[in-house]
């Protein structure tokens, strides 16, 4: 049993030498971002890791902006697809760079997440294109990172072999790597291999929880994924971003927003504890992620 945080945990005060911790979060269909500010609110997170993958629209900041502004919220990273194709596609595009040059300019988004380098085609915009655009304009305010989506990548038989290919070419261009764990995931998956082989270039883990909401561990095979990546992540002195993202259980298949507020409280005080408990071991000569130019880390 893990004991919930008491006052509410505030993912702005991590200690030096721990990673930043932020709440792993999505969108509506149509770019709703009420579930997810609501969320933040509550459990005390100031910083937000939003997927974009799957949304058809980006979200509109004339909506989210005086939510965002009230409670003190900020898009720490944003994970986009491929490219926009599709219905509208063209006014998607601007929407979608609209929302990430007001993110840059005024609610410190430092880190965009794409799932590979692809050149233009007819087949849609290309994101990666526009990314870069957007980094050339920031000075090296946003860092462009290379997404391992492990449910995706575990399909190979080679997938520690791709990693290292991965990590080559984004050491080549001078950008970043960004893993996602969360969905299904084979018992393949290799933990702590994956990490060693990723670091020091992994900068953003995105992880589904490893506790269930009433404190006990989750002894599912996507918990202990997790767990061991977490533990990996303390071994290695990992001072990154590390994403949580509980999963709703309700009967409703969505729980209240206080209810996933206070479990994603209880998952980022887990995650302080093991620091905490390892701190003493010597971290020398172990790779540590790369620091970002931006100097207001949330």
């Amino acid at each position: 049993m893990i004991t919930p945080p008491s006052p509410p945990f505030d993912s702005s005060l991590a200690p030096a030498g721990r990673p930043t911790v932020v709440l792993g979060s999505t969108t509506g269909p149509l770019g709703s971002m009420h579930a997810a500010l609501h969320t933040a609110a509550l459990g005390s997170f100031h910083a937000l890791d939003l997927d974009l993958r799957s949304t058809l629209l980006a979200p509109s900041w004339e909506h989210i902006a005086p939510f965002a502004d009230e409670e003190t919220i900020r898009i720490r990273s944003v994970w986009l697809p491929t490219a926009v194709t599709g219905l509208a596609r063209e006014q998607r595009s601007r929407r979608l760079n609209a929302f990430l040059q007001h993110g840059v300019n005024g609610y410190g988004l430092r880190q965009v997440i794409v799932p590979r380098l692809l050149p233009n085609d007819d087949s849609g915009v290309s994101i990666p294109g526009l990314v870069r655009h957007l980094t050339k304009q920031s000075n090296g305010v946003i860092r462009l990172a290379i997404g391992v989506q492990a449910e995706s990548l575990i399909q190979e038989p080679d997938h520690l072999d791709r990693i290292t290919a991965i990590r080559r070419s984004v050491e080549e261009w001078d950008l970043d790597i960004a893993l996602d764990l969360t969905g299904d995931i084979s018992a393949r998956w290799e933990s702590e291999a994956a990490v060693a082989k990723m670091l020091p270039r992994l900068t953003l883990v995105r992880l589904e929880s490893w506790v269930r909401r009433d404190g006990t561990v989750d002894t599912s095979l996507r918990g202990q994924l997790a767990a061991r990546t977490i533990a990996m992540l303390c071994d290695q002195g990992y001072t990154g971003i590390i994403s949580v993202n509980p999963r709703a259980t309700s009967w409703l298949g969505r729980a209240s927003h206080a209810a996933t507020a206070a479990w994603a409280e209880l998952l980022a005080q887990d995650i302080q504890n093991r620091y905490a408990r390892t701190s003493s071991i010597s971290t020398f000569n172990t790779p540590t992620p790369r620091r970002h130019a931006s100097p207001d880390r949330p």
